[in-house]
């Protein structure tokens, strides 16, 4: 399976063009999480369209704010720049709550092309996801993952997993200005990751204002590598596409 896009918003993967792959086998359907309340957001491609509100200026956070808590209607938006020139838009949202965990979606596009997953993830103590469930969506056809294969996605999608609802973010702090606005005193980071045979190191960027992930900007150090930047955020307003 070929996990880059999953990856992208964790780090990047060295692939050249990310995709979903569909699951090895069909299972029964896992359940399908009821859309959040909020007014429904355009597509991706409406919103690529339309007129970017006004960018914002946030001030800089206290030393030890934690990333906002999970909530549903909660999204993210990022442009995404691979190393061959391409280039992607890519949302999370979550979208319904069971539990002590979240469903989570994600939808990624890239020129004609639409991606969609759906996860549902539980936060550990530790700071580590449990990955509960997984779908894809391939047009209107939905592909769960059975629940006994889960064990086979979790290693290549736990870096990814690591990345959502974070608890915590830390690291100097400087000014970044994105598409989607300046943020004063973001936290900067180095993370490595491995993905297959593929390692990468990046400079990251988070603000806890930035729901979901907190990040708002990844650098990958190689000359010519993956580059990700905000475009927006909402706290609420998110629906299922599922």
């Amino acid at each position: 399976m070929r996990v880059s896009l999953l990856c992208l918003l964790l780090a990047c993967s060295s692939a050249p063009e990310p995709s979903f792959d569909r699951p090895a086998e069909e299972g029964e359907p896992t359940k399908a999480p009821t859309k959040a309340a909020g007014p429904t957001r355009p597509s991706v491609a409406e919103e690529e369209e339309a007129p970017r509100p006004a960018a914002r200026t946030l001030p800089a956070p206290a030393l030890g704010t934690a990333p906002k808590a999970p909530a549903i209607g909660q999204w993210v938006r990022y442009g995404v720049t691979y190393r061959e020139g391409g280039r992607s838009t890519v949302e999370y949202r979550i979208v319904d709550r069971e539990g002590d965990s979240w469903w989570l979606e994600i939808t990624d596009r890239r020129r004609d092309r639409l991606r969609e997953v759906r996860m549902r993830i539980r936060p550990q103590p530790d700071g580590t996801k449990e990955l509960l469930a997984l779908t894809f969506k391939n047009g209107r056809e939905l592909e769960p993952v059975p629940t006994r294969l889960l064990g086979n996605y979790a290693p290549m999608l736990g870096q990814w997993l690591d990345t959502m609802l974070r608890t915590e973010v830390s690291g100097p702090q400087e000014d970044v200005t994105v598409a989607a606005g300046t943020f004063q005193g973001a936290f900067k980071g180095e993370q490595t990751m491995r993905f297959l045979q593929a390692e990468i190191t990046a400079d990251v960027w988070w603000h806890p204002e930035v729901p979901v992930t907190a990040m708002v900007k990844l650098v990958d150090r190689a000359e010519g590598g993956h580059n990700l930047e905000l475009l927006g955020w909402g706290d609420s307003g998110a629906v299922s596409s599922f």
